[in-house]
C-alpha cells in the first residue's frame, strides 16, 4: 500500500529518496508552505523525512526539524536533489532565492543531523531576491558524486549551464556547457567514472534537449542534441519537461523527457 510521508512537494528531474546499507530510506522534500500558493507568507521548509523502520517502510518521520533549511518570508527553495556516499553522508543541492545561491549541504544518517551548509555559487544564474525563480516545475540544480564521493554540481538558469565541483580548497567550475537559458539539468557518473549531463534549453519559443558527457581523465565532449522541439512539442509551458538521466548495463545514456503541450 501507498505510504504518506509528509508536507512537501516532488519537482521533475529530481532524485529526492535513498535507501541505506540498513534499509531506512530518507526522503527530502522541499515544503512550499511560503511559496506563490500562499502569498510567501510563511518560511519555505527543506524536511529530511526517514522511514521509521527499516525494510519495507510503513511510516515516516521527519529528523533534526530544528536545523532543517529554511528560508524567510518572500523567499523560497528549489530543489533537494539528494545522493548517497560510501560513509552514510547524504549530499544535498537545493537554490535559494533569498540570495540567489546555489547551495549543498550535508545530512549524516549516522545522526540523523543537518550538517552546515555551502554556497556553490551565488554570481550565475541566479536571480536574488526574485522568489519565483527556480521554483516548482523550473528546477535548476542537480547533483552527482563520483567514485571517491567527490561531489558535482550542475547549475542552470538564465545564463546558460555550468558545472561545479567539490576540492581541498572549495568550490570550483569545471565546465561551462551552455550559455543559452536553460533548466532542469541532471546528471549520473557510469561504471567507468564518465560524468553525463543533460539538460532543457530554451530559446525563443524553441526548447532543445542537450547532453553532455565528462570523461574519466576529466576532458568534456560537445554538447550533443538529444531531441529538437518547437512551442507546442517541447515549450516546458506546463513545467514538467525534465529531462532525467541514468545509463544502461553497457553504460549508454538513456534519456527520459515529457512532451510539451498538447501532447
Amino acid at each position: 500500500p501507498r505510504v504518506a510521508v509528509g508536507p512537501g512537494i516532488a519537482a521533475s528531474s529530481i532524485r529526492q529518496i535513498v535507501r541505506t546499507l540498513e534499509g531506512h530510506v530518507y526522503i527530502a522534500a522541499v515544503d512550499d508552505q511560503g511559496g506563490p500558493a500562499w502569498g510567501f507568507e510563511k518560511s519555505t521548509l527543506l524536511r529530511m523525512y526517514k522511514s521509521t523502520t527499516a525494510g519495507i517502510p510503513d511510516a515516516f518521520e521527519e529528523v533534526d526539524r530544528s536545523h532543517r533549511p529554511r528560508t524567510g518570508k518572500n523567499s523560497t527553495l528549489s530543489g533537494g536533489d539528494i545522493r548517497l556516499d560510501r560513509n552514510g553522508q547524504i549530499h544535498v543541492v537545493y537554490y535559494r532565492t533569498e540570495d540567489g545561491a546555489t547551495v549543498h549541504q550535508l545530512f549524516d544518517t549516522n545522526s540523523d543531523t543537518w550538517d552546515s551548509d555551502s554556497t556553490v555559487v551565488t554570481t550565475f544564474s541566479g536571480r536574488a531576491g526574485n522568489p519565483y525563480y527556480g521554483n516548482r516545475g523550473r528546477i535548476i540544480n542537480s547533483l552527482a558524486l563520483d567514485r571517491d564521493d567527490t561531489p558535482f554540481i550542475a547549475v542552470g538558469g538564465d545564463d546558460g549551464v555550468k558545472i561545479f565541483r567539490k576540492t581541498a580548497s572549495g568550490w570550483v567550475e569545471d565546465v561551462r556547457l551552455s550559455t543559452v537559458q536553460s533548466v532542469h539539468p541532471a546528471m549520473t557518473f557510469d561504471r567507468l567514472r564518465r560524468l553525463h549531463v543533460v539538460w532543457l534549453e530554451t530559446s525563443g519559443e524553441s526548447s532543445f534537449i542537450l547532453y553532455a558527457m565528462r570523461d574519466a581523465a576529466g576532458v568534456w565532449s560537445l554538447p550533443e542534441l538529444v531531441f529538437p522541439g518547437d512551442a507546442n512539442t517541447l515549450s516546458n509551458a506546463n513545467l514538467d519537461q525534465s529531462p532525467s538521466i541514468a545509463v544502461d548495463s553497457q553504460n549508454q545514456p538513456v534519456v527520459l523527457y515529457l512532451s510539451g503541450e498538447p501532447g
